[in-house]
């Protein structure tokens, strides 16, 4: 059964190209590979077809500044 796995688990590696997008279905629990697109043309394409409500960010969620916090900070090996 190890050795099923194993080669399973091999095949799906040889699949996956270097960079995906993963999700998780809200609905089923699935996660979910995607490739990642060779250019971003059909992601703008559908952002400037979609409407953005114009309270979408107030001024102060857009002007945020980068956090200098280390996120490892607490995380032990």
């Amino acid at each position: 059964m190890a050795a099923v796995k194993r080669c399973a688990c091999l095949r799906l590696f040889v699949l996956i190209p270097k960079e995906v997008f993963v999700r998780r279905d809200p609905e089923t629990g699935d996660v979910i590979l995607s490739r990642k697109p060779a250019t971003w043309d059909d992601f703008f394409v559908a952002l400037k077809n979609t409407d953005v409500p114009a309270d979408f960010l107030s001024e102060a969620e857009r002007q945020q500044m980068h956090a200098a916090s280390d996120p490892f900070a607490y995380w032990q090996a």
